[in-house]
């Protein structure tokens, strides 16, 4: 490279590239920024940037100085980020620099001094600097040089469904012995893709991993390890043959093993099995799993070979293994590159870290990132990239050069403030990354004096803290002030939370002061109670391993066993196995399923002691998950029948307030149905363990959709990551919530966790390695986990809580709310979270939980009474009541007086004698749907929302839907559909014959030649003083406007009036498609397609100058909405 002295200045590039600000000036780089922009170019760095100090422009401004000064040639330059977003971002950055620059030269012609001694300007190249992802140049390299270790070019890569429904076929074919005991079909496919995943993360084979558990095994099952098993089986309250043929049997054991040095494997299996039926080695049944795992992982590993598959993470283990196999592959890949630059370096695994180490450790590697924003740990990010990198890339024998930005551009003074006090106990690198975030109005040159701190500069920062009573209108009374707070703030505003179940309870507050909300990610519905038991049932349904999920349903209000005949069910499954080989040994589900049968079981259920109403229950369970499974086609009808047969349709309509529930059961089905249309071969089984990995990797969390600006956009803290707002609420900050409580304090013997001892970044975890420290009984476990072991656990992950807190406050620009309440649904007063104590104090405040709320006032959040029938069974049940009449002549209204049961006559009375009906309250929010039956007839919309009644399943409604999955598949799209006020039910011959009808019909259609610039696009916009919501069907552009058009499987209506009616739901659509960025400052016509009569009826964009129909206005679509 050339390395003359610079031409071009940071200063000078940034008056040229320059973004004018209001006064005129162009900002300037600080000393801070000057110093990475300008730093030597041959050398390696290090930057720790923290939040907000713009590291994304001082990246594009080193590209800009080094391609200016003529050090380097645009296209040998590499930048890697994580995500495409960011991708994006930085692409747009850099070159939106280099073209300014370079068309400043062209006016002003370029310096003579620069490119005469080279063949040509470094600025004269057909390509630009190459920005990608680290998995994406990964995989470039495996397509480039993977013929040298024998990968085809052309090897297919798996998502995430893809690899679970592969995988769960090896799963299927797995022998008992194989598969962990107790351990659901999508339990094993999520741990082992887990633990599949870890090993290739840290260059490991699965044959690594078996060696070093089968050594632990052998030095676990020793002589005198042995002897102690035994002697636990003699303390333990068992029956007395039972004890005395396990502790014979260890005894023997022990024996045997007795002076040898090397236990042989038949031995050692042997030897495990005991201690595993003993019960008595927490640790000997965690190795044995996690080894049960490992084999599989090997056997997932051979099937991807040999067909040809790869995942993600195996691109960059293979990557690695090209350059460390093939010389000449890396000296050519190592050539292409000048200048390296590594964002987000933090978040880099120990497989990336280690294959830019190959590639790069003599190269001018510039690495930026933050330790205090490292919190994808659980995601596969190494423990100690950033902090070992100086050591690893080094320059003349010296390690790299560490540079820090401290100057934030984002945050306010008084937030910047409450980031440093929770960041000042998190370990730096070094001195100069342990910098304290500084406010830009430090970065002014000389000394001048700032000026006045205003709110913006200054900001504010709001500390709440309650009793955790319940508020009749808002729920938990934390949420009610959260809600009012951001009622009062403008611009973005964000709810981030640590924990999803907060998310719901803090919408509804949202809802109910008026303040319009959008959930970021849709695994916020998983959380939701009815969604949980939808899940539960069909995993009952479809897997006989769903130990977990039955017990919901036994324990929930679906069957409602208490205790005792739980403890009962458990004596008749062991009854039902006895005398029985280990693999016919029967599951819990499928001694539930018994009960479905009319076979007389009469003798177990007497020796189980079964109560007659739980044998009813049990009836009624096992021919429900019956149904559901011959329901079971495919995930999305399994799904439907699971939510129909066990009536939760029914009970979320009946509820109250049934929106937010109504709208998580939609959103998992709209999921099933995605799920299903991208994978058609996929059973509802593979459907449940993608369910679980996403749940487990935060798969289902999605950028934020364009959405009203006014919206609160509500996100967990680690979707939040990179986003800015102007308001940010924090709330639950206290000790279980943020931070919470460690899942595990057993490290990786915890889960499908790899070995500490084989992870590359070892050094910078706990030291646990089983090989060398004898965990083998309960007591060895405990003293090892009570002592430096066990704080170093829980010190690590305060460490992970506290950056999630740093990142969640420095989301804020100006406004911050921190809330936590005394009480809230744990069964003992809440403690503050430490890092709400530290900010309050670095603010010069005090703050104490007030006395915790009466547990009477506490939110229920787990039983409800009396318990909510569904109205068309209470109508029933009135009916029943009505016509009985006592001999004495007594009757409803006799009894209303009487205290014990006159509410509950009052309300069969009012059933029978209803009141003259009264508006309810006023809405806030409505779909489109609802918003044609608002407009058309507010009389009959107003009585049907004071007194829901669940609508019968309609046929029609099912066959739209339908339908609409068929279009929105033919043209290519995989959005999730609307299932607003549809019953799902499978199609009858009937509407599957008229289904193949409208598909003909639609072939035959102008729309079936036409390609759509948007397909099910959803949107939210703010009309007058309501929110409404919706998808529009297509939206096409005819050349000169852009065209929406919504399908209708029905026929045109006859009248004017419907048809007016109907035009407010396109005109609803049309402007929210002329507010959508894509599509702004573009003419919006549209249309319906009534395909039941093969009829267009179209409408002119609103105030054309036509004899045709035309859309309201936005004034007349604001007044209608008011109404």
């Amino acid at each position: 490279m050339n390395c003359k002295p610079p031409f071009y200045s940071a200063d000078d590039l940034a008056q040229i590239v320059g973004t004018p600000l209001k006064d005129g000036t162009k900002p300037m780089p600080t000393d801070e920024q000057k110093k990475i922009i300008e730093s030597p170019v041959d050398e390696p760095a290090v930057v720790v940037a923290g939040a907000g100090s713009g590291k994304t422009a001082v990246i594009a401004q080193r590209v800009l100085w080094l391609v200016a000064n003529r050090y380097v040639a645009k296209d040998r330059i590499l930048a890697l980020t994580f995500t495409r977003k960011a991708v994006g971002e930085l692409a747009k950055r850099i070159n939106g620099f280099i073209s300014a620059f370079e068309a400043y030269e062209a006016a002003k012609g370029r310096p003579c001094e620069r490119g005469e001694d080279s063949e040509r300007d470094p600025l004269d190249t057909m390509f630009g600097p190459t920005v990608q992802t680290y998995n994406s140049y990964a995989s470039a390299l495996v397509s480039e040089y993977g013929l040298s270790i024998g990968i085809e070019d052309g090897t297919t890569i798996l998502d995430d469904a893809e690899a679970i429904q592969e995988f769960g076929s090896l799963v299927d074919q797995a022998a008992d012995a194989d598969i962990p005991a107790g351990k659901s079909r999508a339990t094993v496919i999520k741990d082992t893709l887990h633990l599949a995943s870890q090993i290739d993360e840290h260059l490991k084979t699965s044959d690594d991993v078996i060696t070093y558990l089968d050594a632990s095994l052998a030095d676990a099952v020793s002589s005198d390890n042995l002897t102690e098993h035994a002697a636990a089986v003699r303390r333990k309250r068992i029956p007395k043959e039972e004890k005395e043929a396990l502790a014979a049997r260890l005894e023997t054991l022990a024996g045997e093993a007795a002076g040898v040095r090397t236990l042989s494997p038949e031995f050692i299996d042997r030897a495990v099995a005991a201690v595993v039926e003993a019960g008595t080695s927490e640790l000997i049944e965690s190795l044995l799993r996690k080894k049960q795992y490992a084999v599989l992982a090997g056997r997932w590993k051979e099937h991807k070979s040999e067909t040809g598959r790869m995942q993600f993470s195996d691109q960059v283990a293979s990557a690695y293994t090209i350059m460390t196999a093939d010389e000449q592959a890396r000296r050519e890949e190592c050539g292409r590159w000048d200048i390296i630059l590594l964002d987000e370096y933090q978040d880099t695994s120990d497989s990336q870290f280690k294959l830019l180490e190959k590639l790069f450790s003599d190269k001018a590697v510039t690495a930026v990132g933050d330790y205090r924003q490292s919190i994808y740990g659980w995601r596969g990010a190494s423990a100690g990239s950033l902090r070992d990198f100086p050591e690893k890339f080094r320059f003349n024998g010296q390690p790299a050069q560490e540079y820090s930005l401290s100057i934030s551009f984002r945050n306010a003074q008084l937030i910047l403030d409450a980031a440093n006090a929770v960041s000042a106990k998190l370990t730096a690198i070094s001195a100069t990354s342990a910098k304290q975030l500084e406010h830009k109005s430090r970065a002014a040159k000389g000394t001048q004096a700032a000026p006045e701190p205003d709110e913006a500069t200054h900001g504010t920062v709001t500390i709440c803290t309650t009793s955790g009573s319940t508020d009749i209108q808002y729920g938990l009374d934390q949420y009610r002030d959260l809600a009012l707070w951001m009622k009062e703030r403008t611009g973005t505003r964000a709810v981030l939370v640590r924990a999803r179940k907060s998310i719901g309870p803090i919408a509804d507050a949202l809802r109910a002061a008026d303040v319009p909300y959008a959930i970021v990610g849709s695994r916020g519905s998983l959380d939701n109670p009815y969604t949980a038991d939808a899940v539960a049932a069909l995993a009952a349904a479809v897997d006989i391993t769903a130990s977990s999920e039955v017990m919901r349903l036994l324990s929930g209000p679906q069957a409602a066993l208490g205790a005792k005949d739980i403890r009962a069910l458990n004596r008749f499954c062991r009854l039902r196995s006895e005398g029985l080989e280990e693999d016919a040994v029967p599951t819990l589900i499928e001694c539930i399923d018994e009960f479905a049968d009319d076979a007389t079981l009469d003798d177990l259920v007497d020796r189980a002691g079964l109560s007659a109403v739980a044998i009813s229950r049990l009836q009624s369970l096992a021919r429900r998950l019956r149904t559901v499974r011959r329901s079971a086609s495919s995930p999305v009808d399994a799904l439907r029948a699971a939510i129909r047969v066990f009536n939760l349709d029914l009970d979320i309509e009946a509820l109250p307030n049934s929106e937010p529930h109504r709208r998580a059961i939609d959103s998992l089905k709209a999921m099933a149905l995605n799920y299903g249309a991208q994978h058609p071969s996929a059973a509802a089984a593979d459907f449940l363990a993608w369910l679980m990995v996403a749940e487990e990797s935060e798969a289902l969390e999605a950028a934020a959709e364009e959405a009203d600006p006014d919206s609160v956009q509500i996100m967990t803290i680690h979707a939040s990551k990179g986003l800015e707002f102007s308001a940010v609420a924090v709330p639950d900050n206290t000790v279980g919530d943020l931070p919470t409580l460690p899942r595990s304090t057993k490290a990786w013997l915890a889960g499908a966790e790899l070995p500490y001892p084989l992870r590359g970044d070892r050094q910078h975890l706990a030291d646990l390695d089983t090989t060398r420290q004898n965990l083998s009984t309960a007591k060895d476990m405990k003293e090892l986990f009570a002592g430096s072991l066990g704080e170093q656990i829980k010190a690590d992950h305060e460490a992970e809580e506290r950056r999630l807190a740093y990142v969640a406050v420095t989301r804020a620009e100006t406004h911050l709310w921190l809330g936590a309440s005394a009480m809230t649904s744990r069964t003992k007063p809440n403690t503050l979270s430490p890092f709400l104590e530290e900010i309050t104090e670095a603010l010069g405040r005090e703050v104490a939980l007030p006395e915790a709320a009466d547990p009477s006032a506490r939110p229920m959040t787990s039983l409800v009474w009396p318990p909510v029938v569904a109205e068309q069974t209470f109508r029933q049940r009135v009916e029943l009541i009505a016509e009985y009449r006592s001999a004495s002549g007594t009757n409803l209204r006799d009894l209303e007086s009487m205290p014990d049961i006159g509410g509950l006559a009052r309300s069969a009375q009012a059933f029978l004698e209803p009141e003259p009906h009264s508006a309810p309250a006023e809405l806030s929010r409505l779909s489109t749907t609802a918003l044609v039956d608002f407009v058309g007839d507010r009389e009959e919309f107003d009585r049907q929302r004071s007194r829901p009644m669940p609508q019968k399943p309609s046929s029609a409604a099912a066959l739209g839907t339908e339908f609409h999955a068929w279009v929105e598949n033919r043209f290519g799209q995989s959005s999730l559909l609307e299932l607003d006020d549809y019953t799902p039910r499978r199609l009858g011959d009937r509407d599957r014959a008229r289904l193949e009808q409208l598909k003909k019909r639609f072939e035959a259609s102008e729309f079936a030649e036409r390609t759509p610039a948007g397909v099910e696009l959803p949107f939210e916009l703010k009309v007058g003083p309501k929110v409404i919501s919706g998808k529009i069907d297509a939206v096409f552009d005819t050349g000169t406007a852009l065209e929406v058009v919504d399908w209708k499987t029905g026929s045109a209506p006859y009248s004017e009036r419907e048809m007016a009616d109907r035009a407010i739901q396109l005109s609803m659509y049309a402007h929210a498609v002329a507010r959508m960025p894509q599509f702004a400052g573009r003419e919006v016509s549209a249309a319906f397609y009534f395909l039941g009569s093969d009829t267009v009826v179209r409408f002119a964009a609103a105030g054309a100058d036509s004899s045709e129909r035309t859309l309201l206005s936005w004034e007349e679509l604001e007044a209608a909405v008011s109404g």
